[in-house]
């Protein structure tokens, strides 16, 4: 018997001897309940994929230096024989750099307090714990006999991603890192060829600087180097000029987009995604990966900073297992070329015709058969009016036409499904008496039992030292005065305070333990180009109601300040951070004294601005609320808590019936609350957050992706999945401000 193997030609990947178009989807594992893997890799192999794309989440497995998790969403495994059994192979992304939208891009939080360390660059301490990690993960992969010469799935391996982003920060020692790279891979000795990607983000080919001329890549000459785009075909002849003698393969088809906190909810119409596929397939490309096929859920703390809880991505299985239209006319497209392959894959490259400067016909023909397959592509945004086999064809803006031996088999404009809308139905349910806990703002007087950090500006202590990020919360906290300008007054009247500091991500500010305003912030990807103001704070504490403050017989006003500054996960990758930055330099916290001014109102009528002062000496201390678990602790009952945090929880009872009727899960609509954190069944639902969109994102102007400015919230539902539900179910909510989860409605997908 012949020994399997993997190699490739420069029209497509060789498995065992045998060319292979791949048709992939990708899918993030730990974004997808454990117990749903089996229908979500069952609709893969529905839609006519054969092949999975699939990242190793390094920071999932390894929360603990040393301390290794494979059980239950870790257990990537599992999922891998799952897609096995299902016949599906994988391209297996080992990173450690993964970007994925989540948070540190795959990395361990605990691999920035290593000493001297410097992430993905030719670095010891990195270089030390990448090389270990790897080595690990993969031991396992061959002990599980999961590599395809071992009679596994995996196909190709990746190590780094879209390194061609960074590499003009990391200049020579980040190329000597790729090729280091490259002899770990060898090292490992996996069995398959190695890939590394290339984003459409890299501007350009060659770098220049006075001091040093190095190449802007995502690969080195021993891998295949592949697409990361919108419109693979686009990228075709630049990357066979490049890489002749390997195959096209597009490993992130962006078929949709993720969304973010005051974004607004992202998507790309059908006929383009239809479009962009066909239209690869017709100019040669060997594979293409739908990213993502499956949406997820940014469980605990699974999110990178900005990144909603939904990870929806416009996917065509969407985030609670669901497939959607795009679903139903992949599966169409995917299903016609694979029944195509046998032309396809007869030839290295099709024949061209140009019909005009923007129609092109791509012709493949089977000499064995004698059949012929024929690609007629529009690639302008207005009809095209064509003569084919004598007959007079409109073809739609951005559409393709595939013909068998000259009869019409697919149209990408042709949509001949309905769009399949997902219906909630509002669920009866049963919540028992609501209890809730407030948890006290900081008082310098009574500090309790936990132990604060003091320091003095601007030696301010970094929040992910204290919390190892174990938190999303920290509370910092001072003693500021304010010196009233009016001679004679005692209890002048504020009108108005404003703040300005630099901070991330999110604050609340408290005065004298009672909330007074909060940040008003956009979360942007790259929060320091243009006009963005990266860490900046600037705004009013529109909750402080005009209030009289009473002053000494000094006439000085004294009171003592808290912050609460919530963290919205960690980048994903240096380009969230400023110019040149590096994940390592990833921070959180405050940054500098508050610049906190009061606008006083005399007894005549006179209106004064003073700005506070503040003592050197402040401290901080985190607020323990667990991403991974519901706090253990008994709740007294408060019928009328206090704007501020404070924790909720009931018992809701489910009709027996509701619950093994239920397909995928429940939806908890939470218009009526503010920001926190969920918890069902112990099980963390992770981050929430009833925010409108402030704006259209001008980053996407230049992309398919459209805004969809119907809905008011980033979002606004948040899914609990039918694995963790039962009919007596446990829920608990910490609420950062004023919600009211009395009123939240739970909904059934239907």
């Amino acid at each position: 018997m012949p020994i399997a193997q993997v190699t490739f030609d420069k029209r497509a990947v060789v498995i065992d001897g045998k060319r292979k178009i791949l048709y992939c989807g990708s899918y993030h594992y730990p974004k997808i309940h454990y117990e749903h893997w089996p229908h979500a890799l069952d609709l893969a192999k529905n839609c006519g994929l054969n092949c999975l794309e699939v990242y190793i989440f390094w920071n999932v497995h390894e929360k603990t230096r040393g301390k290794y998790h494979f059980e239950r969403e870790g257990n990537i495994f599992r999922f891998l024989q799952l897609a096995h059994e299902r016949g599906l192979k994988v391209i297996l992304r080992m990173g450690p750099y993964i970007c994925a939208e989540t948070s540190y891009g795959g990395f361990p939080y605990w691999l920035r307090e290593i000493p001297g360390i410097e992430f993905r660059t030719y670095n010891e301490p990195f270089m030390q714990e990448m090389k270990r990690w790897l080595t690990d993960i993969n031991g396992m992969l061959k002990e599980l006999k999961l590599y395809h010469q071992q009679g596994g799935p995996i196909i190709l391996v990746q190590i780094e991603n879209e390194y061609d982003i960074v590499s003009s920060i990391y200049g020579a020692a980040g190329q000597k890192y790729l090729h280091w790279c490259y002899e770990l891979y060898k090292e490992l000795d996996p069995g398959v060829p190695l890939i590394m990607c290339k984003s459409s983000e890299g501007a350009s080919e060659w770098v220049t600087s006075k001091e040093d001329k190095y190449f802007r890549v995502a690969s080195i000459d021993e891998s295949i180097e592949t697409i990361n785009d919108f419109y693979g075909h686009t990228r075709i002849d630049s990357l066979k000029a490049l890489k002749p003698h390997q195959p096209l393969l597009w490993t992130e088809f962006w078929i949709g987009w993720y969304n973010i906190w005051r974004g607004a909810h992202r998507l790309r119409p059908t006929d383009d995604v239809i479009y962009a596929a066909a239209r690869f397939i017709a100019q040669g490309g060997a594979g293409m990966n739908y990213y993502m096929f499956h949406g997820g859920t940014h469980f605990g703390n699974l999110a990178m900073y900005g990144q909603t809880t939904g990870y929806d991505f416009d996917a065509p299985v969407n985030s609670y297992g669901r497939p959607t239209e795009k679903y139903e006319r992949l599966k169409q497209l995917n299903h016609c070329l694979s029944n195509l392959e046998y032309i396809l894959l007869s030839q290295d490259e099709p024949e061209m015709e140009k019909w005009s400067p923007h129609v092109s016909v791509f012709r493949w023909i089977d000499k064995k058969s004698g059949d012929e397959c024929s690609f007629v592509c529009n690639d302008q945004r207005i009809e095209a009016h064509v003569t084919i086999a004598g007959k007079a064809v409109c073809l739609q803006s951005l559409s393709v036409k595939i013909y068998l031996n000259h009869e019409e088999i697919f149209d990408s404009s042709q949509n001949i499904y309905s769009n399949p809308q997902s219906n909630y139905r509002q669920l009866d349910h049963v919540y028992k008496e609501w209890r809730t806990m407030q948890i006290p703002v900081p008082n310098k007087e009574k500090k309790g039992k936990q132990q604060y950090i003091e320091f003095e500006f601007p030696f301010i202590p970094d929040m992910l030292h204290i919390t190892q990020d174990q938190t999303d919360y920290v509370w910092y906290t001072g003693m500021g005065s304010i010196r009233c300008p009016f001679k004679g007054e005692d209890r002048p009247k504020c009108l108005k305070m404003h703040m300005n500091l630099e901070a991330a991500d999110y604050i609340h500010v408290f005065l004298n333990q009672k909330y007074v305003g909060s940040c008003n912030s956009p979360c942007y990807d790259e929060r320091f180009t243009g006009r963005r103001s990266g860490f900046s704070k600037s705004f009013d504490l529109e909750d402080f109601a005009p209030m009289h403050i009473a002053l000494d017989k000094n006439g000085v006003y004294t009171f003592e300040i808290a912050i609460l500054v919530c963290s919205l996960g960690l980048v994903k990758g240096e380009f969230q951070l400023w110019e040149n930055g590096r994940m390592e330099q990833e921070r959180k916290g405050i940054f500098s004294v508050p610049n906190l001014s009061f606008q006083l109102l005399s007894s005549t009528g006179k209106v004064e601005t003073v700005y506070a002062a503040f003592d050197s000496k402040w401290s901080s201390v985190p607020l323990h609320i667990s991403k991974e678990s519901s706090p253990n602790i008994s709740f007294p009952l408060t019928n009328h808590p206090q704007v501020g945090p404070q924790l909720w929880q009931t018992t809701v009872h489910l009709k027996e019936n509701d619950v093994q009727e239920m397909k995928y899960g429940l939806l908890l609509d939470l218009k009526c609350m503010s920001k926190g954190l969920l918890y069902w069944n112990n099980f963390c639902l992770g981050r929430y957050w009833i925010v409108n969109y402030i704006e259209k994102d001008a980053s996407l102007s230049r992309s398919p992706i459209v805004e969809d400015h119907n809905t008011f919230y980033s979002q606004q539902y948040y899914f609990v999945p039918k694995a963790i539900i039962s009919d007596t179910n446990d829920f608990c909510i910490f609420e950062e401000l004023c919600g009211d989860p009395t009123k939240i409605q739970l909904l059934t997908i239907q």
